[in-house]
């Protein structure tokens, strides 16, 4: 006789928590929930209980589950969740469901028009968050995913994604992960549960009460006090060893009495493994084959398949699985009574069958595995899958497979798992001619993955090449990927051999490894060539090809360095017609023809990083959008548009932790520790250097100095004064060999100089702020040198009147609004200092008004300081009218006027649901208006 099944039990306080969030997300507050602890501790009966919670209230449930065997598949957690649902809805349905911004996901579940192409890995992810969206726009839906620790890298950076975007959404997301089991996506796994939206519930063991009652009712009651404490110390309160003792006790017939407790301890750790060997033992030996044949092909298999493996016919397949079931080792879906897909009642007991199998067994169980799977057309992600656990053998059909698997994988937007197959077909090996082909696929799939592997494997590649253009790709690509890894002298030497190989009339080419050269140059310290090589590019006639603008783009890159203003033109001739916007390959010479429009307060730039940001979100990676979202985190951020800068840097934040991309950290941290210093956080600010990572002093990196000049003012803020002087020379240092001068790149001078007046070292303090202003009006852009004369303007104290009359004016009609505000209190202060108190009131009032526009609460509590001081009435700021739509409302306003949806508005910008309902009531407040329809008249009094 079995015990009866064992209660759930003392975990009052999760079921609360998991029946409030339920309530909130079925009206429309999505949650989080990752129920996180060791095996057997009742996770997967909590994840049972949310689903049921869900239903009760009309909800749809959809589940998957991340199994060992399967931990490569690609994308497998978003196949299982919506597969099911989508491949049985009706045309009509499924065309809604995956209209739009949802498109990409049809690929991922091998539906018609997906296409072959591979998707970028980031366009993937906003399909599937989008289908999420509209399979939960009218009721709730409920994601439930078991096993976080096997999952794929594709899916576990879904579940990422989908996280902070649930507000506003009828969605709840129950998952679970097993502590302290080993995991290759480890840091995914941390995002998910250090994430602030994240409900983490982590039950702990049972208590010795809670253990004593599970004991006694599956018992029926037997067991005396000493021998229910002994099995709470065998199991340590876990609920599944506990019941598994139980059927251990029930099966030898034990005396639950005193005189037996320490035969307890022997029972308790091997419980469930002795249940199932003897189980096992006890059975006919066509249960054992087919629980051994489970094991190896993994759970929900088919019986058909399950009977080939096993040698068995299909009735003994059906009636040995019938008396697995019995026993409680596998269960069934009887969805197809004649066919039952079969699983383990738990992994643990799958593990505890997989282990009893010798490993001569486990080998020849797997290769019949592939076969059979190959016989019967199964998708190559689960022929790879037994693949990967055979060795080599030469055989050139494991060759096809794993390629298809691969090239499945990138049709699927996850290149993790294509690198994962490629590696395993070049262990096998491929035939000579089908090497190359293997290592340079391998090469340029691992950049979305790993540089230095794929580094390595194009290394390979470029030494087995003999066809001079084959080669010279290989050689730029390659080259690229040893200057994120700060090699620049291994790039040098590659693109200095591509170009002597190259062919004449490859000038596409050509130009691409000359930029490529330049920067290494540029970068190098005391390099004598720099300024031939820029005079010898600018004499050559503009090409009309990617290679042509990125060396226009390096080309303006130099000019902007040193300040000269002629650097606009080639990067606006870089990013004419939008051709860079086209091809990932050009991603770095892209970012340099933004930085130098940026650091020019071209507005032109903004219009190409939101194209370039529309790619990434139909068809682009996930590096694609990071140096997107970065770029505009920093445009934003000179506009001082606070909260849309952080916002923005939050996200390229998530994209940099969810990829693992380090070459853009340190800017990320400065532009996000810049904005949360202007929010009047000062705390955050220094986190977000933190969270770069990096030591002090910083290693040698190009973007280095904007890393170090963020550090230099936040520890300037925080009164360390010494540590920020050293902080900011060392950023001047950094930026100087890197041949720069242009204080719009790199203001550690007047960083410095603010460090040195406070440290009463004015003399020093005021020569380094006049040279930034000589700097910045070479330049001539109107925040560099509205900000150098600022500075300046302060140093000087009360001779910088006129200076900071000047950077009022030349900021003035700039859209750089926070400095202009900054300019505007500096101004009023030293008017108060200097008696005239009507004149400061006017510029302080004009300031403040600026700063509470922006949320600019630093520049507030300076400008409402010195109001005070002349003891004037602080006055309330009500910004209403159009002036007073940012930039980001104004956008999600005027689509609302053409007629557009919420959910219209939400994908064309791509932005959630809830954010165009955020933008549109403050847009109602600032307008003074309650409806929709009267929007238009409110923005255009004229129309």
């Amino acid at each position: 006789m079995l015990p009866a099944p064992m209660p759930l039990m003392e975990r009052e306080a999760e079921l609360a928590k998991l029946a409030t969030m339920v309530g909130r997300a079925a009206r429309g507050e999505g949650g989080f929930v990752v129920a996180a602890g060791t095996a057997g501790v009742g996770k997967t009966r909590l994840l049972a209980e949310a689903a049921r919670l869900a239903g009760e209230l009309g909800g749809q449930v959809l589940t998957a589950r991340g199994t060992e065997l399967e931990r490569y598949f690609s994308l497998s957690a978003p196949r299982q969740l919506f597969e099911p649902t989508v491949a049985v809805a009706p045309e009509d349905q499924r065309r809604l469901w995956l209209g739009g911004a949802a498109a990409p996901a049809a690929t991922v579940l091998g539906l018609a028009g997906g296409g072959d192409r591979p998707a970028g890995d980031f366009a993937v992810l906003h399909g599937l968050f989008w289908l999420t969206a509209n399979l939960c726009q009218d009721a709730l839906l409920m994601l439930v995913v078991d096993d976080l620790h096997w999952l794929d890298a594709g899916s576990l950076r879904f579940l990422a994604y989908l996280q902070p975007r649930l507000e506003g959404m009828r969605l709840a997301v129950v998952t679970a992960t097993r502590t302290h089991e080993p995991s290759s996506e480890q840091h995914m796994l941390d995002l998910l549960l250090s994430d602030p939206s994240s409900m983490v519930l982590r039950p702990p063991p049972l208590s010795q009460a809670g253990s004593v009652r599970v004991m006694q009712e599956a018992l029926g009651g037997r067991g005396d006090g000493a021998f229910l404490s002994a099995c709470h110390l065998a199991t340590g309160g876990n609920p599944l060893l506990l019941r598994e003792l139980a059927i251990a006790v029930t099966d030898a017939g034990l005396p639950a009495t005193a005189d037996n407790a320490g035969q307890v301890e022997t029972l308790g750790g091997r419980a469930l493994s002795t249940r199932v060997s003897l189980r096992l033992a006890g059975l006919p030996a066509e249960c054992t084959a087919v629980a051994r044949a489970v094991a190896i092909l993994g759970d929900d298999v088919g019986s058909p398949l399950v009977a080939a493996l096993a040698e068995l016919d299909a009735q003994a397949t059906l009636d040995a699985a019938g008396q697995l079931e019995r026993l409680e080792i596998l269960c069934a879906n009887q969805t197809e009574p004649a066919a039952p897909l079969l699983a383990f009642v738990h992994p643990l007991v799958r593990a505890a069958v997989y282990d009893q199998l010798d490993p001569g067994a486990r080998l020849d169980g797997h290769v019949a595995a592939a076969r059979l799977l190959q016989q019967s057309g199964a998708d190559p992600d689960r022929i790879a899958s037994h693949l990967l656990r055979v060795p080599p053998r030469e055989d050139p059909q494991v060759v096809d497979t794993l390629l298809r698997a691969a090239k499945n994988g990138l049709r699927r937007g996850s290149p993790d798992t294509a690198v994962i197959y490629l590696q395993r077909c070049l262990q096998e090996p491929p035939s000579e001619h089908e090497l190359l082909d293997v290592l340079e696929e391998l090469g340029m799939t691992a950049r979305a993955v790993d540089h230095g592997v794929a580094a390595r494997y194009l290394e390979q590649a470029l030494a087995l090449v003999t066809e001079p253009m084959r080669a010279a790709r290989i050689a730029h690509v390659l080259g690229d990927l040893y200057l994120t890894l700060l090699d620049a002298d291994r790039a040098r030497t590659v693109w200095v051999q591509a170009l002597d190989r190259l062919p004449a009339g490859e000038e596409d080419l050509r130009r691409r490894i000359l930029a490529g050269i330049m920067y290494i140059t540029r970068a190098t310290p005391g390099a004598p060539r720099s300024w031939a090589m820029v005079e010898e590019a600018r004499r050559l006639e503009f090409h009309d090809s990617i290679g042509g603008r990125a060396l226009e783009s390096m080309i303006g890159m130099y000019l902007a360095y040193a300040a000269n203003p002629d650097a606009v033109e080639h990067a606006r001739r870089a990013l004419s017609g939008g051709r860079l916007l086209e091809h990932s390959s050009a991603s770095v010479s892209l970012a340099r023809a933004w930085a130098v429009l940026l650091y020019a307060d071209d507005p032109a730039v903004a219009d190409s990083i939101d194209a370039a940001l529309a790619l990434a979100h139909r068809q682009g990676r996930i590096n694609d959008l990071a140096n997107g979202l970065l770029n505009k985190t920093l445009w934003q951020l000179r506009q001082g548009e606070l909260a849309q800068a952080e916002a923005t840097g939050r996200e390229c934040q998530r994209m940099t932790d969810m990829s693992r991309i380090a070459f853009t950290r340190p800017m990320l941290g400065a532009y996000l520790s810049e904005t949360l210093l202007e929010l009047g956080r000062p705390r955050e600010a220094e986190a977000a250097l933190d969270w770069v990572g990096l030591p002090e002093p910083a290693r040698r990196h190009a973007p280095m100095h904007v890393y170090l000049h963020a550090r230099a003012r936040q520890l300037r803020m925080a009164g360390q004064l010494d540590r920020a002087l050293r902080m900011a020379r060392e950023a001047g240092e950094r930026f100087t060999a890197n041949g720069g001068d242009n204080p719009a790149f790199a203001a550690w001078r007047s960083e410095a100089a603010q460090c040195l007046a406070a440290l009463d070292r004015t003399p020093e303090a005021a020569a380094l702020a006049d040279e930034q202003v000589v700097l910045a009006r070479r330049w001539n852009a109107p925040w560099a040198l509205g900000h150098a004369l600022r500075v300046a303007g302060l140093i000087h104290r009360g001779d910088g009147l006129p200076l900071l009359r000047e950077a009022a004016a030349v900021l003035e009609k700039s859209s750089a609004r926070l400095e202009y505000a900054k300019s505007l209190v500096d101004l009023g202060a030293a008017l108060r200092r200097m008696g005239q108190r009507a004149g400061a009131k006017d510029h302080l009032v004009a300031g403040l008004d600026i700063a509470y526009q922006r949320g600019a609460t630093l520049l507030i509590r300076g400008a409402v300081g010195e109001l005070r001081a002349i003891g004037a009435r602080v006055p309330r700021m009500a910004h209403t009218g159009p002036d007073a739509l940012t930039n980001s409302e104004r956008r999600v306003v005027e689509l609302a006027v053409q007629g557009l949806t919420n959910r219209d508005i939400a994908q064309q910008l791509f932005i959630t649901i809830k954010t165009v309902e955020v933008h549109l009531g403050s847009a109602y407040r600032k307008l003074d208006i309650q409806r929709r329809s009267q929007l238009e008249k409110a923005i255009r009094p004229s129309a």
